[in-house]
């Protein structure tokens, strides 16, 4: 989790959502420099030796809970329901696409919504963060490794669109910026 004002976000660590550690000890962000030199290893260890000073809040930004990420992978119609609201069978292979990085938003953060959008509509995800390098994995264990941190996440586009446009999300204003791809789940500032 980063909060603060934009440009000044503080990584903390939520301890079940009432303690808030300030992980400044160890990082400066959790940017991917934190994760290609396996920091996260060491914010773990000063969790475990409780050796990290508590931050209030109260107040502050929820800002998008990793700077600076390099790519944001998604995984489309990934259960029959979602399928079925697109008029669509499930896929029977992985539909991937990417979403431009600057699109990430954080909790607190206003979505702008594209001109001529008639309204917007939102779904919540499972966010991953891939914490490490991770090519041509052998085995499960090897997979979950490059698991940094999961998240719920609530995922802005646009709705009302013609049929037509419903297979190209940038046509339906998905990719536009600041109309975020993502933004976590936290209990202020949903539904903005």
């Amino acid at each position: 989790m980063r909060v603060g004002r934009r440009g000044s976000e503080v990584p903390v660590v939520t301890l079940d959502g009432e303690i808030f550690l300030d992980a400044r000890v160890v990082t400066d962000d959790y940017h991917p420099e934190f994760f290609s030199r396996g920091a996260l290893d060491d914010l773990r260890a000063s969790v475990a030796d409780a050796t990290i000073p508590t931050l209030d809040v109260t107040g502050l930004r929820i800002s998008a809970p990793v700077a600076r990420p390099t790519a944001i992978i998604c995984i489309g119609q990934n259960y029959a329901a979602h399928a079925a609201e697109s008029g669509d069978e499930p896929p029977t292979i992985p539909i991937v696409f990417l979403k431009h990085p600057n699109t990430l938003r954080g909790a607190d953060d206003d979505v702008r919504v594209p001109l001529r959008a008639e309204r917007t509509d939102w779904e919540v995800e499972l966010a991953v963060v891939i914490g490490a390098e991770a090519r041509y994995l052998q085995s499960e264990e090897q997979s979950l490794a490059c698991i940094a941190g999961v998240r719920r996440i609530q995922r802005r586009l646009r709705a009302g669109v013609s049929a037509h446009a419903r297979r190209w999300p940038v046509v339906q204003g998905q990719m536009l910026r600041g109309l975020p791809a993502a933004r976590p789940l936290a209990g202020r500032g949903r539904g903005r």
